[in-house]
């Protein structure tokens, strides 16, 4: 193992769960959040906490950043006691964050201008329970030959089950942007086939260990549904972050000219969802405006079980 320090800025399920998997690997892990229960849970496990982000990037090797908006990860690199603050030479910058891709070529160009490199490798795969295991999948941008690097290379595989080189950076960011429509789009298609099969008279427990190995499955399908019909609507990934996802992606569409109407048509969804009261809630909550609309309640009699040993979480 590398005797390098890694940062974590962002300790949310996300991020924090990254720091856990990297303590596992042997990594020296340094964290900030504003949140003080998320820098308690990381100390609580092994990680060292920083007083400030400028901190973290002063005495840190490669630095990861798992945050929010684009405005967030504008402040966390170059406002007051922010990385560009503490920066070093030789610091490596990973940038993790669910953000357009455009803002982040744009941090990438300021951050060079500063003698700062800097990497994109959002989340793929399934939520804060790969983070926390290590079997997500990262699409990376930026330079090869930082990509290429033993160290980096070693912090990455101890986050993901693979990594796969995207080109320049950002267009780990459009991959995203990418995956984000199709797993977002399959929970809500999975909960209204659902609903329908439900409303028909079928048990939803019956119907969900018919289908969950079928053509029509998915990983999203395995895990999100559950969800929906244990009534678990805990806001792992709210739906008014799925809201976000989306949004983002229908800018990426308008930025060049392409009408996304089947996009649109998913955002619409967890929009109504919104509405109807269920913003903080997780993304599963869509079923909700499916109940109302057929009065039948996908809710299962017996609590499903998501398989842990399922290939998705154990590959």
């Amino acid at each position: 193992m590398p005797e390098i320090t890694v940062g974590q800025i962002g300790l949310g399920s996300m991020g924090g769960s990254v720091a856990k998997c990297l303590i596992d690997d042997g990594f020296d892990v340094l964290g900030f959040d504003i949140s003080e229960e998320a820098c308690d849970s990381l100390s609580e496990y092994g990680g060292d906490i920083a007083a400030s982000g400028a901190e973290v990037a002063a005495e840190s090797d490669i630095l990861l950043t798992a945050l929010n908006y684009p405005e967030i990860v504008e402040e966390v690199y170059l406002g007051d006691g922010g990385i560009v603050e503490g920066a070093h030479d030789g610091l490596v910058c990973i940038e993790q964050s669910t953000i357009p891709p455009e803002p982040a070529r744009q941090l990438a160009k300021e951050l060079d201008e500063r003698g700062i490199e800097m990497l994109d490798a959002p989340f793929l795969s399934g939520g804060p329970q790969f983070a926390r295991n290590g079997t997500m999948v990262l699409p990376i941008g930026g330079d090869r030959a930082l990509y290429d690097d033993e160290d980096i290379q070693s912090v990455l595989a101890s986050m993901s089950r693979e990594f796969h080189y995207m080109g320049a950076v950002g267009n780990g960011k459009a991959t995203k942007l990418v995956s984000n429509i199709m797993a977002l789009g399959h929970v809500v298609l999975s909960l209204e086939a659902l609903s329908l099969g439900v409303a028909q008279g079928l048990d939803s427990q019956d119907l969900f260990e018919t289908l969950k190995y079928g053509a029509g499955s998915s990983v999203m399908f395995r895990v999100a549904v559950p969800s929906a019909l244990n009534r678990d609507f805990s806001p792992s990934f709210p739906v008014k972050s799925s809201q976000k996802d989306l949004r983002f992606a229908l800018r990426a569409g308008e930025d060049i000219d392409f009408p996304m109407h089947v996009t649109n048509s998913i955002l619409q969804l967890y929009t109504a969802a919104a509405a109807s009261g269920y913003a903080d809630e997780g993304s599963s909550a869509v079923v909700k405006v499916f109940e109302e609309w057929t009065g039948s309640s996908l809710e299962s009699d017996d609590e499903v079980e998501v398989d842990i040993d399922d290939p998705v979480y154990t590959a």
